[in-house]
C-alpha cells in the first residue's frame, strides 16, 4: 500500500443492471438492482467500480512526453482504440514504465459519457459521496500484486459469468466476461492468444474452486480496491467536461501565479524606489532595474503565447492525422458497391496515407476499364489509375488479372521524408 491518502474501503461494483457492495470495514458483500437501493451506505465516501462489460481498456503506445500532451494524442486516437466515437466517451490513462522506440506503453480505460454521468446521479440520489470510478477489472491487478505476482491470469466470479483479468508488469491487460458455462482454463489460454502475450500463473479470486489454478483465494477485485491508498488508484473516469473543467482551472491558477509573480516584482522594486528616493542616483538605477524585469516578464509573456499556438498547432495537426475524413471501412464498401457480375475483387489493401489497392479478375478487359471509369466517376475518389492487367486462366477460361489504385478525396496523404545526397 502506498503512503498518501488512506483507503476507502467502501468499493462499489456498478453495471446497468445490477450493482454490488463491498464494505471493507464489515467484510460483507450486498447486492442490489441500483445504488438507490443498497442500505445503510448514504453519505459514506465509495470508490465506484465500473463492470467489465460497461467499460473499455486498452494498452497503446503514446509518445514518451508529458501526461498533458499524452492526453491530446489518447483523444484524437480514441475513434481508433473503441467501437464508440470519440464524442460519447470519457476516458483516462496510466502510464506505464515499459517505454521502447515506439514509445511508453499506456492503458486506456474509456466507457460512454452518458453512462457515468447516469452513474455519477445514481450515486448522488443514493447519498454517496464518489471519491473515484474506476475499471473494476483494475482490481485484479492490486489483488495479483497482494500475492507477490505481477503477471498473472485472475479468473473470479462477477454477475453474469467469470471475469478473467490478464496482469501483465503489474498492469490490466485485457479483460474479459465470460458465461460460467465455459471451460475457465480454456477461456484464459484464448484471452492470452488475443493479446500476445506469454501466459502467467493463474488465480482463482472470489473462492471459486479451480484444480488448474496456481493460486486460489477468497479475495475479489472489489476487496482488494477496498484496500488500496487512494494515491495508488492512478485512474479516475470523469465526464468530458468536468476534466476541460479541470484543465481550464489548471491554465488559469498559472497564469494567476504568473500575475502575482509579476506583481511581486513590481511591488520589490516600487518599494526600492521609494527607499531610495532621496538619492537621485540610486533611484535613477531602481527605474532602470525596474524597467529590465518588466521587459524580460513581457519576453516571457511573448514565448508563452507562442507556445500555446504551437501546441495549438500541433493538435490540429494530430486530429487530421488520426481522423480520416472518409473512414477504410467505408472505402472498401464503395469499391464493393461498384462491383457487377463480369468482375470480382481478390483483394484490397489499405494503408493510413497510402492509397488504396484493389485487386481483382474480370471476365475480359473491358470489364476491367468499366469497373475503373465507374471509380473515375466517384467524386469520393482520386487518382484513380490502372496499376497492371494480365491475361490469364481459371479451368481453361480465359480471364483478366488486375490491379487498381486510388486514393479517398479528403484524407490526409502520408508524406514521406527523402535524403539528399551530400
Amino acid at each position: 500500500m502506498s503512503k498518501g491518502l488512506p483507503p476507502i474501503s467502501l468499493v462499489i461494483e456498478w453495471s446497468p443492471r445490477a450493482v454490488t457492495a463491498f464494505d471493507g470495514q464489515t467484510r460483507i458483500t450486498n447486492s442490489a438492482a441500483t445504488l438507490s437501493e443498497l442500505v445503510g451506505f448514504s453519505g459514506r465516501e465509495a470508490v465506484i467500480a465500473v463492470s467489465r462489460r460497461a467499460v473499455f481498456i486498452r494498452a497503446t503506445r503514446v509518445p514518451n512526453t508529458t501526461p498533458e500532451e499524452v492526453r491530446m494524442v489518447v483523444q484524437v486516437r480514441l475513434g481508433d482504440l473503441f467501437p464508440v466515437a470519440a464524442t460519447e466517451l470519457a476516458f483516462d490513462f496510466l502510464l506505464t514504465d515499459d517505454v521502447t522506440s515506439e514509445g511508453r506503453l499506456a492503458i486506456v480505460a474509456a466507457m460512454p459519457s452518458g453512462e457515468l454521468k447516469r452513474l455519477l446521479e445514481e450515486a448522488k440520489s443514493a447519498g454517496l459521496k464518489v471519491k473515484k470510478v474506476i475499471p473494476a477489472a483494475l482490481g485484479s491487478a492490486y489483488l495479483a500484486g497482494g500475492l507477490g505476482r505481477q503477471d498473472a491470469a485472475v479468473v473470479q466470479p462477477v454477475e453474469g459469468g467469470l471475469a478473467i483479468d490478464v496482469v501483465a508488469e503489474g498492469f490490466v491487460r485485457a479483460s474479459r466476461v465470460v458465461p460460467s458455462t465455459l471451460h475457465p482454463a480454456a477461456e484464459v489460454s484464448r484471452t492470452y492468444s488475443l493479446t500476445g502475450l506469454a501466459c502467467a500463473p493463474l488465480i482463482s479470486g472470489g473462492g471459486l474452486a479451480l484444480d488448474e489454478a496456481d493460486v486460489r483465494t477468497e479475495g475479489t477485485s472489489l476487496s482488494a480496491i477496498s484496500a488500496t491508498s487512494q494515491d495508488a488508484l492512478l485512474i479516475n473516469l470523469e465526464p468530458p467536461e468536468q476534466t476541460a473543467q479541470k484543465a481550464k482551472a489548471s491554465k488559469d491558477l498559472k497564469v494567476i501565479r504568473a500575475s502575482l509573480f509579476a506583481a511581486v516584482s513590481i511591488l520589490f522594486f516600487a518599494f526600492t524606489y521609494d527607499e531610495h528616493s532621496r538619492a537621485f542616483a540610486t533611484v535613477d538605477l531602481a527605474k532602470r532595474k525596474l524597467a529590465g524585469n518588466l521587459t524580460k516578464l513581457k519576453t516571457r509573456q511573448k514565448d508563452a503565447i507562442s507556445a500555446e499556438t504551437k501546441v495549438a498547432a500541433t493538435a490540429k495537426v494530430l486530429t487530421q492525422a488520426f481522423t480520416p475524413a472518409q473512414q477504410m471501412g467505408d472505402m472498401v464498401a464503395l469499391f464493393c458497391n461498384q462491383v457487377n457480375s463480369d468482375l470480382w475483387l481478390t483483394g484490397i489493401t489499405a494503408e493510413r496515407g497510402k492509397p488504396f489497392q484493389i485487386r481483382g479478375t474480370a471476365k475480359n478487359s473491358d470489364a476491367v476499364y468499366a469497373y475503373l471509369d465507374r471509380l473515375k466517376k466517384l467524386d469520393r475518389l482520386r487518382n484513380v489509375q490502372l496499376v497492371f492487367a494480365s491475361t490469364g486462366a481459371i479451368e481453361m477460361t480465359p480471364v483478366v488479372n488486375f490491379s487498381l489504385s486510388a486514393f479517398p478525396v479528403g484524407n490526409l496523404p502520408l508524406l514521406e521524408a527523402t535524403k539528399q545526397k551530400s
